[in-house]
C-alpha cells in the first residue's frame, strides 16, 4: 500500500499542543467578544448622557486590557512552543530518510538539495503551513463566537453573510492551482541554486588557479535570477488571489454596514449596536478572504512537503521491496 505524506501528520505528533492552541483561541474569541461589549457600552453612555454608565464603561475597559494581555501571552506562547516542536519533528523525519539511502545516491548537488530542504524550505513551510494554519484555528473560532453574538443582535446580518460569503472564498480558489505550482518551483529553484553555490565555492581553489572567475560568476548568475524569478511568480501569485478575495470581503462589511445602518434609521438598532455589529462583523468578514487564502497557501506548502518527503524516501522503499 502507497504511503501518503501531509503536513498534518507533523502536527498531530503533538496533540498536547494543539489542544492548548484551540483552547487559548477560544479565550481570544471571548476577549473579541468583550471588546466589541466595551465598544457599544461605551458609546450607548456617550449618547444617555450617563456618568454611572460611563464609570462602568471604564471598569469594562480596564478588564478588557488585562484580559487581552493574559490571553495574548498565553496563545502565543503556545503557539512558539507548538511550531518549535513540529519543526524538531520535520527536521528529524527528512534527516532519518537521508540516513537510509546509499552512498551511491551522494554527490555535491544532491547534498546541496538537502541543505536546501533543511534551511529555506523548512522555513518556507513555517510560514505558509504553520503560521497559515494558526491564523485560520483563531479566524474560525473568533468568527463563530462574534457571529453568534452578531445573530443576537439582528438575524438578518446572518442572512446577508450567508447569502455572499461565496464571492471572496471562489476569488481565491482562481488561483489555488497556479499557486501550488509555483510553490513547487520555489522549492526546486532553491534546492538547485544550494546546490551549485556549494559546487562553485568547492572548485574555488581551482577556478581562481585558472582564471575561470567569469565563468564562475555567470554560472552563479543564472541561478539566482532563475531563484529570484520563480519567488517572485509565487509571491504574485499570492498577493493577487489575496487582493482579489479581500475585494469580496470588503463588498461584504459594507453591505452589512449600510444594512446595520438601514435598521437604525428605521428605529430598530441602537447606535451602540450597530458599532458592536460593525466591531464583530470584521472577524466575521475577514477571515472569510483570510481563511480561503491561508488554506490555499496550506494546501500548496502541503504539496511542496510531500513532494520534498517523496523525493527522500522512495530510495528506501524501494530497497525495502527488493529485501
Amino acid at each position: 500500500m502507497k504511503r501518503t505524506y501531509h503536513m498534518r501528520n507533523i502536527l498531530l505528533k503533538h496533540k498536547l499542543w494543539l489542544v492548548l492552541i484551540i483552547v487559548s483561541a477560544g479565550f481570544m474569541a471571548l476577549q473579541e467578544v468583550l471588546k466589541a461589549y466595551v465598544m457599544q457600552y461605551t458609546l450607548d453612555a456617550a449618547v444617555h448622557r450617563s456618568m454611572q454608565e460611563l464609570k462602568t464603561a471604564l471598569f469594562l475597559a480596564v478588564m478588557e486590557l488585562l484580559c487581552v494581555l493574559v490571553v495574548y501571552l498565553m496563545h502565543h506562547y503556545c503557539k512558539e512552543r507548538f511550531v518549535q516542536k513540529c519543526m524538531v519533528s520535520l527536521r528529524e523525519q527528512w534527516f532519518d530518510s537521508i540516513q537510509k539511502k546509499e552512498l551511491s545516491e551522494y554527490d555535491s548537488q544532491k547534498s546541496g538539495e538537502w541543505l536546501g530542504h533543511f534551511t529555506s524550505d523548512a522555513e518556507m513551510l513555517q510560514q505558509d503551513y504553520l503560521e497559515n494554519f494558526f491564523g485560520m484555528v483563531e479566524s474560525i473560532i473568533v468568527g463563530i463566537a462574534s457571529l453568534v453574538v452578531i445573530v443576537k443582535i439582528h438575524y438578518a446580518f446572518l442572512i446577508f453573510i450567508v447569502a455572499t460569503f461565496w464571492i471572496p472564498v471562489a476569488a481565491n480558489q482562481l488561483f489555488a492551482k497556479r499557486l501550488e505550482a509555483s510553490k513547487k518551483e520555489v522549492s526546486k529553484a532553491n534546492g538547485i541554486f544550494v546546490g551549485k553555490t556549494k559546487e562553485l565555492l568547492e572548485g574555488f581553489e581551482v577556478t581562481k588557479l585558472y582564471r575561470l572567475t567569469k565563468k564562475m560568476r555567470g554560472s552563479f548568475q543564472t541561478v539566482n535570477e532563475k531563484r529570484e524569478e520563480t519567488q517572485f511568480c509565487a509571491q504574485y501569485t499570492d498577493d493577487a488571489a489575496e487582493i482579489c478575495s479581500f475585494a469580496g470581503s470588503l463588498l461584504i462589511w459594507l453591505g452589512s454596514y449600510l444594512l446595520g445602518a438601514w435598521y437604525a434609521v428605521r428605529g430598530l438598532m441602537t447606535t451602540g449596536e450597530i458599532l458592536n455589529a460593525a466591531q464583530l462583523l470584521n472577524n466575521v468578514v475577514n477571515p472569510l478572504y483570510s481563511i480561503s487564502g491561508q488554506w490555499m497557501r496550506m494546501k500548496a506548502a502541503d504539496g511542496v512537503y510531500r513532494e520534498i518527503q517523496r523525493n527522500l524516501t522512495v530510495r528506501a522503499q524501494m530497497l525495502k521491496k527488493k529485501d
